[in-house]
């Protein structure tokens, strides 16, 4: 009996021995990245039907990974206007960005809420926009996982996939001072809020390359 224990004792050690030499030989890799978004579609216009204002807003924060490595993406608030006048023929399109602003999104994406103030630009006109903005879910979450396996020679790579969205109601205030041909016009950009969505991704990668 005591023979066939120091066999088996043998045999298990051998056995741990050759993991341990195949994990050592093994460089092993890992990504992950942990997103979230707002977006807010916006439209205003006269009352006399000259112009049309449409302002795109868009957020968005990132952390991520690299083999236990943590780096803070800044959050950023980007924002495009597009003006145009029928009567006078204005037409402008500004665009620019921020990443200082105060935001909150709930962890089961039903709210949000961000306000900032982003210089905005054609190059030539400027002008600069003041958010107040909060998202209202309306709908349930929506959710799309995938998950991907891939080897190429002694590599394989590991892909995972997590998207989360939530359709929302878009409430509160976005206003601006626009330059046109007939002098500063000041624009309630919120006026008509076409909606938007609330948003979170997490993405993961691990690549095992056999040496």
């Amino acid at each position: 009996m005591i023979k066939n224990m120091i066999s088996r004792l043998g045999a298990f050690a051998l056995v741990m021995f050759s993991l341990g030499a195949s994990a050592q030989a093994a460089q092993v890799t890992r990504f992950k990245l942990k997103d979230h978004s707002l977006i807010a579609n916006l439209e205003d216009a006269s009352d006399d039907g000259c112009f049309v204002t449409q302002t795109s807003v868009r957020f968005a924060e990132a952390v991520i990974f690299e083999d236990g490595d943590k780096t803070i993406q800044p959050p950023t608030t980007t924002i495009e206007v597009d003006y145009a006048n029928a009567c006078t023929g204005d037409t402008l399109t500004l665009t620019g960005g921020t990443t200082v602003q105060t935001f909150h999104i709930a962890g089961d994406l039903s709210t949000a809420s961000l306000s900032a103030v982003v210089p905005v630009s054609d190059g030539v006109s400027s002008a600069t926009v003041t958010l107040n903005l909060t998202w209202t879910a309306n709908a349930p979450l929506q959710e799309a996982k995938d998950k991907t396996r891939t080897r190429d020679g002694n590599t394989v790579t590991v892909e995972k996939v997590d998207f989360q969205v939530r359709t929302a109601d878009i409430g509160g205030t976005a206003t601006t001072t626009l330059p046109t041909s007939e002098g500063p016009l000041a624009v309630d950009l919120a006026r008509f809020p076409e909606g938007g969505t609330i948003g979170k991704d997490a993405d993961g990668e691990r690549t095992i390359t056999r040496k």
